[in-house]
């Protein structure tokens, strides 16, 4: 009795935290919740409480074959893309996230009350909710106090205040609360519970404070559905509960909006007003998604059958991105399987919802049923039009939510001895393996993050030692992925060009020759790298060798700003001026796309036509350069490209590139300009 209580309070817990895990750490007022903790220690629970669930069932084994059936196809296609994935250390990651499905799926599957399942990832969202008003009303506050200038205070007016608790994007976070809240609406008004009316209250209100039209609409369409499910069973009760609950959300989302940021262009009155007065306006294109869309079917179209590898579909989208809307997620769940899995991976994914839709239709009688078929059907709408299956709890709580559908009456069925208890053992050791094999993963990819989160913070100080010394412990912690390679290779090019000891540089040479050597024969089709490898070699004086390489990041990322200004600067600095006239002239189909308020990266357009002016300069064609400059300063003024935003991979206030621009006009028309290439 004491080791059945134990799991059903682990099982609890184990589902109470699958909401947090939204990939990002959980910044609070005056604590935050590292990323490492929240996944860890979900981990380190589902293995405990799956374990003791095991125990305390007895000779009981949870009918989960039905599942297997339609899940295993997905998970294989999945883990088999390992061998061509443009970037395997993702889809190793897509991989432990499909483990964790899996260990999760088979723990709700053990334990014989699903109501301590289902109020677990109820409870989460509750929690996750009162994190988005801590942040609201107490830490953007603080933060905004703190920063009033630089990057930080722009990061803030980007982000506008909008809070996202332990999710990458406020987006997610409101798909998610989205996605949960049909189940709490169930004990709401069918349980009659006061906690789950306040609950369903708080969550709601969650979902406003997003600011996510998308996840407000779902929340509409399932109060509805539940309003018209209990007026058709004539449940009076039920529907002044329903009607409580909009109140209570109501009531709570003014007090939380009215009492948070006052300034004109911050904080969730101002997004929702915004998004409000554009709604129209985007419905077109959904908001640009459709823009998003159209590189991705570019992408589908040259791997149709089988992608480019789960969690591989940035660098798809990379090679046939047009200059317009970026993205490292495709805005919708089938867009993602498409690119990334193929025909196959589609074909896959789909076969898995058939076969829920095919054991759901027998199931909808019962009440439960139908609100949990309610929330797979708001999380699947969600999925459709934006980002939840790069999210590890939308995509743990999909498979929870419609594994229900899969389970045989009674979901435990009395098993005999010998073979069935044989089996029972088996994939009980088949789960748990998996899941610690997927834990020791998750742990060292968290740890190779923080570290490079660290370095990167060291970086941007000015303290480029220490930030090599992090970018090495990220390596350490996962060598897999190219990302710790490639910051330390920046890092020790940096530190190269200023260190003026022979002895010193010798050692920097050295160990860049290392990151070469692990790098080079990598099956990633990572642009990064090869842009960062063509810069080692061009650092070296290969020139042959880093012509290769940057050839090669142009072919994987042909429309990047950055790549462009980079790579055109050094054939500049070397001399080449018709290879570095030439690699700016690739840049021009793409301009257009640049234009207007919303491409952050607008800023490569003036740098790489300063550039250009001052290679005409060297040319010896000082007039065309002064047009050029003319012109650069004229759009400056115009706003016509953006030029100061936290998403460029170069911030740069917009007073200080103006003045910059206004110098170098100065100094064509007096024709003092240095034939050395300008820096701003």
């Amino acid at each position: 009795m004491g080791t059945a209580r134990l799991a059903a309070f682990l099982v609890f817990m184990v589902f109470l935290a699958i909401p947090f895990l939204g990939g990002n750490h959980l910044p609070l007022s005056f604590v935050t919740i590292d990323r490492f903790w929240i996944e860890g220690v979900f981990g380190m629970l589902l293995i405990i409480a799956t374990a003791l669930q095991h125990l305390a069932n007895g000779k009981s084994t949870p009918n989960i074959c039905r599942f297997y059936w339609f899940f295993l196809p997905f998970f294989c296609i999945t883990a088999i893309s390992l061998i061509y994935s443009w970037n395997q250390f993702n889809t190793l990651v897509s991989v432990s996230t499909l483990v964790w499905s899996l260990g999760a799926v088979y723990l709700y599957t053990l334990c014989t009350k699903k109501d301590i399942c289902i109020t677990g990832l109820v409870a989460g969202a509750v929690l996750l909710s009162v994190a988005a008003m801590i942040q609201h009303k107490m830490l953007f506050p603080s933060l905004t106090n703190v920063f009033t200038q630089g990057y930080y205070a722009h990061l803030l007016r980007e982000q506008s205040g909008v809070p996202f608790a332990s999710y990458l994007y406020h987006n997610m976070l409101g798909g998610y609360l989205a996605f949960v809240v049909p189940l709490s609406l169930y004990y709401a008004t069918y349980k009659r519970s006061v906690i789950s009316l306040l609950a369903s209250g708080v969550i709601v209100t969650g979902v406003v404070l997003t600011s996510t039209r998308i996840g407000l609409g779902i929340v509409l369409l399932v109060l509805f559905a539940t309003m018209t499910m209990l007026i058709f069973e004539r449940d009076k009760w039920g529907t002044i509960r329903i009607l409580c609950v909009v109140v209570l959300a109501s009531l709570l989302s003014l007090a939380m909006i009215s009492g948070g940021q006052k300034q004109k262009d911050f904080g969730v009155q101002y997004a929702i007003t915004q998004k409000a007065k554009t709604a129209y306006t985007h419905l077109s294109t959904i908001n640009t998604r459709t823009d998003i869309w159209k590189n991705a079917v570019n992408a589908f179209r040259n791997k149709p059958w089988i992608g480019y590898g789960a969690g591989s579909f940035e660098y798809g989208y990379r090679k046939y991105f047009d200059g317009n809307s970026y993205t490292a997620v495709a805005h919708s769940t089938p867009m993602k399987v498409a690119v990334e899995l193929g025909i196959l991976g589609l074909l896959s994914f789909c076969f898995y919802l058939y076969g829920v839709y095919r054991h759901s239709k027998k199931r909808l009688g019962d009440q439960l049923n139908s609100f949990v078929m309610l929330a797979v059907v708001a999380g699947t709408l969600f999925g459709l039009i934006d980002f939840s299956f790069d999210v590890a709890s939308h995509v743990i709580t999909f498979f929870v939510l419609t594994s229900t559908f899969f389970l045989a009456d009674g979901s435990i069925d009395q098993a005999s001895k010998g073979r069935n208890q044989r089996k029972k053992l088996a994939v009980f050791s088949i789960v748990i393996t998996f899941l610690l094999f997927a834990f020791v993963f998750v742990v060292r990819v968290n740890i190779f993050k923080a570290s490079l989160e660290n370095g990167d913070l060291q970086a941007q100080d000015g303290f480029l030692m220490n930030a090599l010394t992090s970018y090495r412990e990220a390596i350490e912690a996962m060598p897999l992925s190219s990302e710790g390679y490639v910051k330390a290779m920046s890092v020790l090019m940096s530190m190269y060009g200023t260190e003026q000891n022979r002895k010193m540089r010798g050692v920097m040479t050295a160990e860049l020759d290392e990151c070469l050597q692990a790098t080079e024969g990598r099956k990633d089709r990572n642009s990064e790298l090869y842009l960062t490898i063509g810069k080692v070699y061009a650092l070296k004086g290969n020139a042959e060798r880093a012509d290769i390489y940057f050839d090669k990041a142009l072919y994987y990322y042909p429309s990047s700003g950055y790549y462009i200004h980079e790579i055109a600067g050094y054939y500049a600095a070397s001399g080449r001026l018709d290879a570095a006239l030439s690699c700016i002239r690739q840049f021009d189909p793409y301009i257009p796309k640049y234009k207007g308020p919303y491409n952050p990266r607008g800023i490569f357009v003036y740098r790489i036509r300063d550039l250009e002016a001052d290679v005409q300069a060297k040319k010896g064609n000082r007039v065309g350069a002064l047009q050029i400059t003319r012109q650069n300063l004229e759009d400056a003024m115009n706003n016509r490209y953006v030029i100061t935003s936290t998403k460029s991979r170069s911030f740069t206030s917009r007073e200080e590139f103006l003045t910059y621009l206004r110098q170098k006009v100065f100094l064509y028309q007096i024709g003092r300009i240095s034939d050395s290439r300008a820096e701003n």
